[in-house]
């Protein structure tokens, strides 16, 4: 059993197995930890990235990528159960892939073959 404490103070109960992504920025592009997978909506921590997925001792599971915006966000390898390239119009045209972790489906810079080859690297069967 883990512990982290949002924004709010408030300190959630949670196993490490149920994380399947952490992001240095929330969707809206705001400069805070976001934690996926813990509930049904996105927790945000002030403990950096790093520095709660080494306290997990799951950072050897995790890729990094990068959103649309340029941001970093790092995907739990096993979690990751379909990645896509995009279709015409769909995302900006920076978007080259679409991963799906979980609960959350996360448009890539990366395209598709860059994605899951870093994404190979620390577990994933894409």
């Amino acid at each position: 059993m883990a512990t982290v404490t949002n924004i709010q103070g408030l300190e959630i109960y949670f196993d490490p197995a149920v994380v399947c992504a952490v992001a240095n920025h929330d969707e809206t592009g705001n400069p805070v930890t976001t934690v996926y997978g813990i509930l049904t909506v996105p927790v945000m921590t002030a403990e950096a990235v790093a520095a709660f997925l080494a306290r997990l001792g799951i950072a050897a599971e995790f890729a990094e990528l990068t959103r649309p915006n340029g941001s970093k966000v790092m995907l739990r390898a096993t979690s990751v159960g379909m990645m896509r390239g995009v279709v015409a119009g769909e995302y900006p045209p920076v978007v080259k892939s679409v991963a799906v972790a979980g609960g959350l489906t996360q448009a890539l810079v990366e395209d598709p073959a860059t994605a899951a080859a870093a994404l190979r690297t620390h577990g994933s069967k894409i």
